[in-house]
């Protein structure tokens, strides 16, 4: 098994520790597919997704979901992390399912707080299932 596919087993197994970590899950299963597509072959989405460092971010999250003393990068040459899911969240609304806007507006702000407050992906499930992310809605 790779370590990528371990990390993720990882993700989804610290989600499914708590109900609201399932229902992020879910939400996160129910639009992969769309965002996938939309990263590749949608010119708006692409572009922020490139030009704010996406693939960086992600792979520093990733990197960082097995140690809680190991944090998530917050800047990329002057990106930051909040940045990036502001740019993702305005280029993903402009060109997704009702659905997929409807998701993007319930978790924004979970989303940036947890960008500006969470030093951790660790951090991040730890608040999940706690229930102490600001911005949570019940």
């Amino acid at each position: 098994m790779s370590s990528r596919l371990r990390k993720l087993e990882h993700f989804e197994k610290e989600l499914g520790a708590s109900s609201r970590g399932r229902e992020i899950l879910a939400v996160v299963r129910s639009h992969i597919d769309e965002v996938n597509e939309l990263v590749n072959k949608n010119r708006t989405v692409m572009v922020a997704w490139q030009r704010n460092h996406g693939p960086r971010f992600l792979m520093s999250a990733v990197d960082s979901g097995f140690d809680e003393n190991t944090p998530v990068t917050k800047e990329i040459e002057g990106v930051t992390l909040q940045g990036l899911l502001l740019r993702m969240a305005d280029a993903l609304q402009q060109a997704g399912s009702p659905e997929l806007k409807a998701s993007i507006a319930r978790y924004a702000a979970p989303a940036l707080t947890a960008a500006e407050e969470c030093v951790s992906v660790a951090d991040v499930f730890g608040r999940i299932r706690a229930g102490t992310l600001a911005g949570q809605s019940s």
